[in-house]
């Protein structure tokens, strides 16, 4: 969702789309439509994020934020301090939630609702043709 003071998106009429992660913690999208960041977001933070901006079109941006801190708090030791996360990366020291609020005008929001899930009631080895 759209941050109470709307997205700092940069807007672009652009034909041509990428989309790259340069490395952990420093994404960037040149002109990319928004509905290819929640399957990236997926990826980050392990859970299903659906795009509820009503954002349209194309949109140019650079999110930065520290991996680590994700990795903090989907790990009870580390954040309990047993580990504490190193900067030393230079990179912003920013959870991915709080970096796309600051740095691109959006929320993430935590809500329960129904997801598609694949039961497998069976396995067995392939025969011999």
């Amino acid at each position: 969702m759209q941050d109470r003071n709307g997205a700092k998106l940069s807007h672009t009429d652009a034909q041509k789309s990428s989309f790259i992660q340069d490395r952990p913690g420093h994404l960037v999208a040149t002109p990319q439509m928004i509905d290819r960041l929640p399957p990236f977001l997926e990826r980050q933070l392990g859970r299903p994020v659906v795009d509820r901006t009503g954002l349209k079109g194309l949109f140019s941006f650079t999110l930065e934020w520290d991996p680590k801190l994700e990795s903090a708090a989907a790990n009870p030791l580390e954040s309990a301090g047993v580990s504490p996360p190193d900067n030393s990366s230079g990179i912003t020291g920013l959870s991915l939630a709080t970096a796309l609020r600051e740095q691109l005008g959006l929320r993430l929001e935590s809500k329960k609702g129904p997801v598609q899930v694949y039961v497998v009631e069976k396995i067995e080895r392939p025969g011999d043709n």
